[in-house]
Formats: structure tokens, sequence, C-alpha cells
């Protein structure tokens, strides 16, 4: 986006539109690959074959609007996890991503190990580290509760995982819990509690999302980008003038810190609020611009 004009630069003072573009949002996914994965539950396909299928699907369709990444559990056999991500977020990581899966494919028979708390903590700490402003989050895709006493505590892994959770979110990541064929399981109680402390639950039980088949999970993929997708739109720099004109597909949209479009502490981005980023998000409009101008200039 082009620099809006400064005033008393000696260059014509607007009004002059700019077509703003979102910040997309950084989305690790932390996957299971647990040897219970291969297991058919009376479908044609195993859980390992539904659940990537729905990734390969969905990351092909919004690798350019979401910067996807990758954490597999366990990296090895038993219950190692190797720090860092197994691919890190990126834009149209769709091919790269679905290659690392196919690669490792499931854990070899008899090992069913779900080293749950620290891969969660891994796909957490990689976010921490990164200083984008982008919105970030981590979807949890798991077929069962976790297994590896790590962190030797009274509720083993559960609590674990629950505590592994609750430290993202006090950083600002939203963990989201999927259950691949587990709804009714020994470990709906678990993943309730991981989907609780993850901030984003579901309103009905179980409070994490429970799927069957790939088509299951691409629809709650697709929901959960829409909910992680931002109503920030970076700016070049900080506006010379407060005389600003947002749209959205022609409307404008009135500066309001509640339900309208407000700056940020140093104007280097705009935000829209409330309802209005709610009515971006539900819809495909990418139609965002503004158009700044110089008192008295009244802004078409």
């Amino acid at each position: 986006m082009a620099d809006p004009p400064s005033v008393g630069s000696g260059q014509p003072c607007g009004p002059e539109k700019f077509e703003l573009e979102r910040m997309p949002p950084e989305i690790v996914i932390v996957l299971d690959r647990s040897s219970s994965m291969s297991a058919t539950d009376n479908r044609m396909t195993t859980r390992w074959a539904e659940a990537t299928a729905a990734l390969d699907d969905t990351l092909r369709s919004t690798e350019a609007t979401v910067h996807w990444g990758l954490k597999m559990f366990p990296s090895m056999s038993g219950c190692g996890v190797t720090p860092g991500l197994d691919e890190g977020v990126r834009r149209e990581s769709h091919a790269a991503i679905t290659d690392r899966i196919t690669t490792a494919g499931h854990n070899s028979p008899f090992d069913n190990e779900r080293p749950t708390p620290t891969a969660v903590k891994a796909a957490v700490d990689y976010l921490r580290a990164r200083t984008t402003k982008n919105p970030k989050a981590i979807v949890l895709i798991t077929d069962g509760e976790p297994t590896c006493n790590l962190y030797g505590l009274a509720g083993g892994d559960r609590e674990g995982a629950v505590a592994a959770i609750e430290a993202g979110v006090a950083a600002g990541f939203t963990t989201y819990v999927i259950g691949i064929a587990t709804d009714g399981s020994v470990a709906s109680v678990t993943l309730d509690m991981m989907a609780v402390a993850g901030a984003a639950p579901r309103t009905d039980m179980p409070r994490y999302h429970p799927v069957n088949t790939h088509q299951d999970l691409i629809t709650i993929l697709n929901m959960i980008a829409g909910r992680a997708a931002t109503c920030v739109f970076s700016l070049s720099k900080a506006p010379a003038s407060s005389n600003a004109a947002v749209r959205i597909d022609g409307m404008v949209i009135p500066k309001d810190v509640a339900n309208g479009w407000s700056y940020d502490a140093a104007q280097k981005s705009l935000q829209l609020n409330g309802s209005t980023c709610e009515r971006l998000k539900g819809s495909q409009t990418v139609n965002v611009s503004i158009t700044f101008g110089c008192p008295p200039l009244i802004i078409p």
C-alpha cells in the first residue's frame, strides 16, 4: 500500500484512496499420529486417512488466506517429541505440509503413546517466539487422551495437556480441540477439559469438536479458519491526518471502537470492531478501503 500524503509536505493533500489487505491468521495444526489413527471404526478408510484427506482439502482451499503450520506427535516412537514445528507457519503451505504428513504416516502398531502436552507446548513456544502481529491459534487433532505421564502429575498428562493449553491461551493463542472418532469414548472427559482450557469450546456437549469423516473435519477446519480470521489491516505508516473514511464494499463505516473502526495505539494498523468485524468474517468480501484527506477537505 502506498503511503498516505502528509500535511505540509508540499504534495497535493488528498483525498487519496488505498485498498487494504487483511493480516492473515497464523494457525498451527497439532496432529496426532499415534498408531490408533490406523483404526477403521467401521468405515471404509482409517482415522488417519480421513484426517489427512480433510487437511489436504482444507489447506489447498485456504492457503492464500491462512498461514498454516504443522506439529505432529509423537515425532518418533514412544513419547518422543522433537523441538519446534515440522513445518513453520507461512502462506501457501499446502504442498509442504501434506508432503510432510504423507512421508511421516501414522505410528507403527502397538506404539500408541500420545505426548499431547509436549506437542502443544512446542506449538505455543513457536508462536510465542514470532514477532508478527497476525492473530495466532492452535488446532489440536487427536483420537484419544494423552498417555505419557512426562510431567509426573497426579492427573497424568490430562493435567499436563490442560496446563499447556492454558499457557497458550495466556499468551494469546486460542486452542481448538478436535476429536477423531472420540464422541462417547473414555477420552471425552479429557478432551472436554482441554477444549474449555483452549477458550473456544462448543456450547453443546461434548465441548470439543467430534468428527467421524473427512467431510466433518473439513467443515470444522473451515469454521475455525473463519473464526481466526483477522479484522486487522496493516498501514504502511501512521496517517498524517485524522481526516479519513473507511469503506467496506463502498459503504462508509463510522470510526467507533465498539462497532466501527479504530487505529491501534501506534496508528500502524486499522481494526474493525464488534458487529462490523463479525459481518466481515461472515462474508466473502475483501474490498476494504481507506481514503485520507486533509481538513477542511470533505472526503467524498
